[in-house]
């Protein structure tokens, strides 16, 4: 190996996508040059130095269980949350597995609620100051110039949208300009924004308890419609009734299936 390396080498020494490896080097983390075909080529030094730092904050990142997460946002300020949620994907590897660790901890939130281990009152404030400080958290992942828009929304039944908040969250970390619709949009109504609106990509969430895939597909057909005729990538995300196989769009049931579309997506 040289001095230097290409993309696809450096994201199998430090275990991350290709979306990671590019903002890293946006930010000045990693020493790069384009090659005369455009392509970046990566100091195997930094590299290097950067996966044995990895390697320690990952460690520490092993105490950072659903349990523990949900502590710090039951507990803890939401400037402490937020300083804490900035620095998880450098512990974890990237938003992809920061957002595995949060949905993670909502689902801990669950449990203890199915079991009556806590209040409505406590519930509702976890919920709350995850979705407060994770949109705090994305509105300062800046997207580049010419990033494409993303859009992001919770499918109707979907009170919250934790899934569509901690999507917007990776999203926007692999350097897409995303917002975050909300919940409740009749697909009728969705359809007319997507007209002309010259997005580059729609993601949908819909949590475990849209058990209907009847009502599911249907949505999901409407929309698919829209976003062929528009050019606009669609993904179906969360673990609702999607088809597992939709006839235009990608199906995601997680946030590392998120990542693997993403890096689809961007090779086109």
């Amino acid at each position: 190996m040289t001095n230097w390396v290409s993309t696809k080498q450096a994201t199998e020494l430090l275990g991350v996508g290709p979306t990671t490896i590019k903002r890293w080097a946006d930010e000045g983390r990693l020493a790069h040059y384009r090659t005369a075909g455009g392509h970046r080529r990566y100091r195997l030094s930094t590299i290097e130095a950067l996966a044995s730092g990895q390697d320690a904050d990952r460690q520490a990142a092993a105490g950072h269980t659903a349990q523990r997460w949900y502590e710090y946002l039951r507990d803890a300020s939401l400037d402490t949350v937020v300083s804490r949620m900035r620095r998880l994907p450098d512990q974890t590897g990237d938003w992809y597995a920061a957002a595995e660790v949060l949905g993670a901890a909502m689902d801990h939130l669950g449990r203890r609620y199915a079991d009556e281990a806590c209040s409505i009152a406590e519930t509702n404030i976890v919920t709350w100051k995850l979705l407060q400080t994770a949109s705090a958290t994305a509105a300062s992942l800046r997207a580049p110039a010419g990033a494409a828009r993303c859009l992001v929304a919770a499918v109707p039944g979907d009170l919250h949208g934790v899934g569509a908040v901690l999507a917007q969250l990776c999203l926007r970390g692999a350097g897409y300009e995303a917002f975050v619709l909300g919940s409740g949009i009749p697909a009728r109504q969705l359809k007319q924004h997507l007209a002309g609106s010259g997005l580059g990509l729609l993601a949908l969430s819909a949590a475990n308890w849209h058990t209907d895939p009847v009502t599911l597909k249907q949505y999901a057909g409407e929309i698919s419609g829209a976003c062929r005729k528009e050019s606009i990538e669609l993904v179906l995300g969360g673990q609702g009734a999607w088809q597992d196989k939709p006839g235009y769009g990608y199906r995601c049931r997680s946030f590392m299936d998120l990542r693997s579309v993403i890096d689809k997506i961007s090779l086109k």
